[in-house]
């Protein structure tokens, strides 16, 4: 009935047995436990980047998700929660060491926090072991060298404004991303994923007790409009990556991965983030 429902198509076999990989029979071959997943709404959050998450779970999935406000993240069930959702937005929480320490005791203990956009920034600016990507080093020194150099360069004609303005936007492009394919974060994928990039942030890559699942290299640009200095920083980084706290997880997801609803490629792994890791 599910599976009319799903419009998915059912095969019966004969065997347990498989010809490559694991067999049904084996210990490697499991269910994937139901999760009881809270997403976070409220004051600074993006309603937008909230409602994106929320349409996905009720209209295109009929998943259940419990929707909380900020304000009252103290009265979460956390023995009852399995994955915690930060859309896009501003979250106090993380400015009160009680409620963050709280949070990462319940990751500690197997939670999954998913975080997205600039949540993934207020995450990596609290001790989680996960790091913002900054201009390198030898960039500056070559810009205060040069700075010292030709001290007039700073000295821009008004007109130009506009011209100046450009260099850090990034309005919205397309870049390629290299997936680790045998991640469950990547199930289902090519080792290509193309993200819809709207901002500048990067994240250094994850060296001890996680996984870089997402990556973007060098010339990883594909189309749209990126400014100079933003099309620089762009490179050599994370998008989306694992962090393992304990028995639980943290998932860092730079862009939108259910941007508008309309990006399909991002949905599977939206719901690999949801579903599968940490299974």
């Amino acid at each position: 009935m599910q599976a009319n429902h799903f419009k998915i198509s059912l095969e019966a076999v004969a065997t347990g047995f498989v010809d490559k990989g694991m067999d049904f029979g084996s210990d490697k071959i499991r269910f994937i436990r139901k999760p009881e997943v809270t997403l976070l709404a409220g004051r600074g959050i993006s309603s937008l980047g909230m409602g994106e998450i929320w349409h996905f779970f009720e209209q295109q999935l009929d998943f259940p998700v419990t929707v909380v406000d900020e304000r009252n993240v103290d009265d979460i069930n956390w023995d009852r929660t399995d994955v915690l959702i930060l859309a896009d937005g501003d979250y106090k929480m993380f400015e009160d060491k009680a409620a963050t320490d709280k949070l990462k005791e319940w990751v500690n203990n197997g939670g999954k926090l998913i975080a997205l956009e600039s949540a993934a920034v207020q995450v990596a600016g609290a001790d989680w072991g996960i790091k913002l990507k900054k201009e390198e080093e030898k960039d500056k020194d070559a810009k205060e060298k040069a700075a010292a150099a030709h001290p007039y360069d700073a000295v821009k004609p008004y007109a130009n404004r506009e011209r100046e303005s450009i260099k850090q936007f990034i309005p919205g492009a397309i870049y390629k991303v290299q997936l680790d394919t045998t991640h469950p974060l990547a199930f289902g994928y090519p080792a290509l994923y193309y993200t819809l990039k709207q901002d500048a942030h990067l994240y250094e890559f994850i060296e001890s007790s996680g996984w870089n699942v997402g990556v973007l290299k060098k010339d990883s640009y594909l189309t749209g409009f990126v400014g100079a200095s933003t099309r620089q920083q762009l490179k050599d980084g994370l998008l989306f990556g694992v962090k393992e706290i304990g028995n639980g997880s943290v998932i860092i997801l730079a862009d939108n991965p259910l941007f508008r609803s309309f990006w399909e490629n991002g949905k599977l792994l939206f719901s690999n983030a949801v579903f599968l890791v940490g299974q």
